[in-house]
C-alpha cells in the first residue's frame, strides 16, 4: 500500500531545474517525519474530513500493519527481525489492538463527538494520502533512502528516487524543446504507469505547472490554476463526501474559500518557471501561484 506516483514533472526550459509533484500513500504514523522536510510543499488528506464510519471501515478492512518488526535495542533503529512465534505474536497483537479503538470510535460517534476527535483514536492503523511538490530532493533521498531511516519512509523514498531518476533520463533522451512560439508546451502523458510516472513536460516562463489538470480540462489558464489548487487541497480529482468526480464549479468555489480564509498551502503546488536560477520561497527557479497574492503572508510582513 506504500505508494508513490509522480503525477507531474515540469522542467524549466531556461534553467533546467525540474519541479516534481507526487501523490503519496503511506501509513499516517510517519506523517510527522515526512513533514520535517521543509523544502517540500505538501497537502495531506485530513482525518477531520473523513466520515468516522468510513474511517472505521477502512481500519477494519485494510489496516496499516508494520512491514518489519525488529528486536528491541538501544537507539532509534530496531535490531534483527523478530522470528517464529515472536513475530507471529507481534504482528497479530498489532492487528488485534485496532478493535478496541474501533469500538471506542463508534461509541464516541454515538454520543455525538465530531469526527475530528473520533477519527484520531484509530490513526495508528490508517493510511494517508499527500500531495508533495518540490524542486530539491537530494537531501530527502540521502536521509530517507538509507538503511538507518524509518523503514516505511525508506520504502517510500526509494520509490520516489527511482521515479525522479527515470524522468531525468527521459529529459536527456526525448526532445521536449520542439514547440514553436505560441504553441502549447510539449507534454508526454502516462509516461510509465507501471513505475508510477505520469505526466512530463517542458515549460517556459508564462507556462504553468498545474497538478491534476488533464487534457479534458479545456478552460482558460486562470480557471485551470484555480481548479488545480482545489484538487491539490483535496489531494484528489474526487469529492470526499461521495467519491464523484469534482466539477469546475465546485473547484472554483473551493479555491475562492481557500484564498479568502488564508489557507495558502494548496497554492504552492501550482507554479510558473522563472528565467533566473534563484530560490523563491522553497522552490528553485519556480514561482508559486501563492506569490501572486499580496496577502499570502497573512499580515506578518506588512
Amino acid at each position: 500500500m506504500i505508494d508513490s506516483k509522480l503525477i507531474l514533472t515540469s522542467k524549466n526550459h531556461e534553467t533546467g531545474v525540474s519541479l516534481y509533484t507526487f501523490l503519496l500513500t503511506y501509513p499516517r504514523v510517519i506523517l510527522p517525519e515526512v513533514n520535517t522536510h521543509r523544502m517540500l510543499s505538501r497537502n495531506t488528506a485530513s482525518s477531520r474530513a473523513i466520515p468516522a464510519s468510513k474511517q472505521r471501515s477502512r481500519v477494519l478492512a485494510m489496516p496499516f500493519v508494520p512491514v518489519t518488526i525488529g528486536k528491541n535495542q538501544k537507539g532509534m533503529q530496531a535490531g534483527k527481525e523478530l522470528e517464529g512465534w515472536r513475530h507471529f505474536v507481534a504482528v497479530n497483537t498489532w492487528k488485534l489492538a485496532r478493535y478496541p479503538s474501533v469500538l471506542a470510535s463508534w461509541i464516541l460517534e454515538k454520543v455525538g463527538a465530531h469526527k475530528q476527535v473520533v477519527n484520531r483514536i484509530v490513526e495508528p492503523w490508517t493510511w494517508t494520502q499527500q500531495v508533495v511538490t518540490c524542486t530539491d530532493l537530494k537531501n530527502v533521498f540521502k536521509l530517507r533512502n538509507h538503511p538507518d531511516a524509518e523503514p516505511h519512509f525508506q520504502l517510500l523514498a526509494a520509490q520516489m528516487q527511482e521515479q525522479v531518476e527515470y524522468v531525468e533520463k527521459l529529459f536527456e533522451t526525448v526532445n521536449f524543446d520542439c514547440r514553436e512560439p505560441g504553441d502549447a508546451p510539449c507534454t508526454l502523458g502516462a509516461v510509465n504507469p507501471a513505475l508510477g510516472v505520469l505526466r512530463v513536460q517542458m515549460l517556459r516562463p508564462g507556462d504553468w505547472h498545474m497538478p491534476f489538470i488533464t487534457d479534458m480540462d479545456i478552460y482558460p489558464v486562470e480557471m485551470l490554476k484555480s481548479i488545480s489548487v482545489a484538487r491539490c487541497a483535496r489531494t484528489s480529482y474526487y469529492l470526499p463526501e461521495n467519491g464523484k468526480w469534482s466539477t469546475p464549479e465546485r473547484d472554483m468555489e473551493l479555491c475562492g474559500r481557500l484564498s479568502s480564509s488564508g489557507h495558502w498551502s494548496p497554492f504552492e503546488h501550482v507554479a510558473t518557471p522563472v528565467a533566473e536560477d534563484v530560490y523563491i520561497g522553497n522552490f528553485r527557479s519556480w514561482k508559486q501561484y501563492r506569490k501572486e497574492y499580496p496577502e499570502e503572508h497573512g499580515g506578518d510582513r506588512q
